[in-house]
């Protein structure tokens, strides 16, 4: 497992760390499938209580399927499409959804 912090947000008090399953270079190399991330909140602010948390937890499923951006669908693309796939899994009881769009 290889993590990367994404900087630190100093209005909102917040750190992003990405988790990629099988390190660098390796694998798929896609949100969702090998890539996930976490939110580290210092503080609790108007976009969230502070704690560790999956990127898009805060969300319910519908959302975290569905955001036009982040969702965890086939039907998003982009770079950050499936940036919700964690919270997804974690929302699911830790399974993986029979609709799950990222093969493994």
């Amino acid at each position: 497992m290889w993590a990367g912090i994404d900087g630190t947000d100093y209005q909102t008090k917040h750190t992003q760390l990405w988790f990629d399953l099988d390190g660098p270079g390796r694998g798929r190399n896609i949100l969702g499938s090998d890539v996930f991330g976490l939110i580290i909140r210092f503080v609790n602010s108007s976009s969230g209580t502070k704690g560790v948390y999956l990127i898009g937890s805060d969300l319910d499923i519908d959302e975290q399927k569905n955001d036009a951006r982040d969702g965890c669908s086939s039907d998003v693309t982009g770079s950050l499409a499936g940036r919700y796939c964690g919270a997804l899994i974690q929302s699911n009881g830790w399974k993986i959804p029979k609709d799950y769009p990222v093969k493994f």
